[in-house]
């Protein structure tokens, strides 16, 4: 799950996800980017590399 937020001038994803061998939440976030749809697109890329394995 996705939240954004808008620091200063520059918007922010985090991704909250549990991790599977240790059994507990984990976050990745990113910021720096101008919109918030820029934001979006980069937070489900993400969710989709997660769900996939690759990190």
């Amino acid at each position: 799950m996705a939240s954004f937020r808008k620091i200063g001038s520059v918007w922010q994803y985090r991704v909250r996800f549990k991790h599977e061998d240790a059994d507990e939440w984990m976050e990745v976030s990113k910021s720096g980017f101008k919109t918030k749809k820029e934001a979006q697109l980069a937070a489900a890329k993400k969710e989709r590399e997660l769900l996939n394995g690759i990190e």
